[in-house]
């Protein structure tokens, strides 16, 4: 069960709370006594072995993608991008 914590309580203990979730724990902030948000740890990001996601990336993958990048063309802007 996660543990809860108000919205107040957050704003004065942001650093102790923000410890625990680094720490695996899962919280709960809540608003007027309601679930408004949840804070969980970051999963571990690293590289994963061939072995560890073959099963993953070998499948069919999405059979209308290619079409659907047609259909896109031109339409999409990377607007992040110098032009």
């Amino acid at each position: 069960m996660d543990a809860e914590v108000g919205l107040d309580a957050l704003r004065q203990n942001v650093i102790d709370v923000v410890r625990r979730v680094e720490g695996g724990e899962s919280v709960v902030v809540t608003v007027n006594g309601r679930p408004a948000a949840k804070l969980i740890p970051v999963t571990d990001r690293r590289w994963r072995r061939w072995a560890e996601v073959s099963e993953v990336l070998s499948g069919p993958g999405a059979p209308r993608l290619a079409a659907d990048l047609r259909s896109l063309s031109g339409a999409v802007r990377d607007y992040g991008r110098a032009t």
